[in-house]
């Protein structure tokens, strides 16, 4: 089925306090009907995980990992990468299971970044999650189309200028692109 987010709360037990010192690993194979939105829970509420390894289907893992201007470049990639550097492993074929499924499955690598989202402030993380889901809503429209709903969506007004120009498309965008002030 399609993804669908997650209830309010769904990601808590990945962010209570763990061990002094230790570090904080995800590993999970997950149904394709939270393979988009766990990713980007994981960036909103833990905000101290280190890694996750993540067995999704491949087409999920190639949205996460997409790179700009790529076909499967979109809000799923510019919201995780805004975090983790996120790489597809391998490919996991059908015949491995039993039953086999009718598609292929991988392994999904998503590593904390130290410059990344992870290090606002929870309120930060949820908003810019917000812009990002408002600004490739419409992932055909230019930007200056799309923007100013995006700001708005967060509060803001949109800035006179930004390094895009206004007929460039926000999936041609790389996640560290800031605006001109």
């Amino acid at each position: 089925g399609a993804a669908r987010p997650l209830p309010p709360g769904a990601a808590a037990p990945l962010a209570a306090r763990g061990p002094a010192g230790g570090r904080r690993l995800v590993v999970a194979t997950l149904p394709y009907s939270v393979s988009g939105p766990l990713p980007a829970e994981l960036v909103a509420a833990v905000p101290q995980l280190d890694a996750a390894v993540l067995l999704v289907q491949k087409e999920m893992a190639q949205r996460v990992a997409a790179r700009p201007g790529s076909a499967d470049y979109g809000g799923l990639s510019v919201a995780v990468q805004a975090a983790f550097a996120a790489t597809s492993l391998r490919d996991v074929p059908p015949d491995v299971y039993r039953p086999r499924p009718k598609v292929v499955s991988a392994v999904l690598r998503l590593q904390r970044r130290a410059d990344g989202l992870t290090e606002a402030a929870p309120t930060e993380r949820r908003e810019f999650l917000a812009f990002v889901r408002q600004l490739f809503g419409q992932r055909r429209k230019a930007l200056r189309t799309t923007l100013a709903r995006a700001v708005a969506a967060i509060g803001g007004t949109p800035p006179p200028t930004h390094d895009a120009g206004p007929q460039q498309r926000a999936q041609t965008i790389p996640p560290g692109t800031r605006p001109q002030r």
